[in-house]
């Protein structure tokens, strides 16, 4: 079974060891190339290509784009990247990124409550063996950013209150990670479905 590591922010680190957060929207990135497009070819099949030209360059179906899904299809599994800080004696700095043979473990930034000054290592320099979330893919597919429905918002692990409904909380949190316009220029995502190992 393929295992893939997925960077989260510390929130969604604690809606997902809530139970509040079960899916996750990526854009659909495939190296350079142009953005994802899609057309209904002579057929009548939705239909699937990277270039800006409908019918043009490599077209395929929704089946077989999922199997290119960066993040694995159905039965994979997920490793969480998230911020945290390691052990400074020396045996532990000597044996990184290994495990130290002395493992003095490792903090999540997430649930830290101790005293500031710590040193935070960014959760894309986080080695396999210090993750503690694993994730079971339980459903891929593709769709537009702006086709998230007001139930998804809320399995997002969003906190929203009586100011937002949970589309618009949704979108302002994706314009705080993406940057702004992120959300109105409406990417295409892969929606990823996942439940926790135990």
């Amino acid at each position: 079974m393929k295992e893939r590591p997925i960077l989260f922010s510390g929130p969604m680190v604690i809606a997902i060891l809530a139970g509040q957060k079960t899916v996750t929207r990526r854009v659909v990135k495939f190296g350079k190339q142009t953005p994802l497009t899609s057309f209904v070819s002579r057929d009548g099949v939705l239909r699937y290509t990277w270039c800006d030209k409908p019918g043009v360059g490599l077209a395929m179906d929704e089946k077989d784009l999922l199997k290119r899904c960066t993040y694995g299809v159905p039965g994979g599994r997920l490793w969480v990247r998230e911020n945290y800080s390691r052990c400074a004696c020396d045996a532990c700095l000597a044996a990184w990124p290994k495990r130290p043979a002395n493992d003095h473990g490792v903090t999540y930034i997430a649930d830290y409550q101790g005293p500031s000054g710590i040193v935070v290592r960014p959760s894309i320099f986080m080695p396999r063996w210090a993750s503690r979330i694993t994730l079971n893919v339980v459903s891929v597919r593709v769709e537009r950013l702006q086709e998230i429905t007001e139930g998804d918002a809320i399995r997002e692990g969003i906190v929203f209150s009586t100011e937002y409904d949970p589309t618009t909380a949704y979108r302002n949190l994706w314009n705080s990670i993406n940057g702004p316009g992120s959300w109105e220029s409406n990417p295409w995502v892969w929606r990823i479905e996942f439940e926790v190992v135990k």
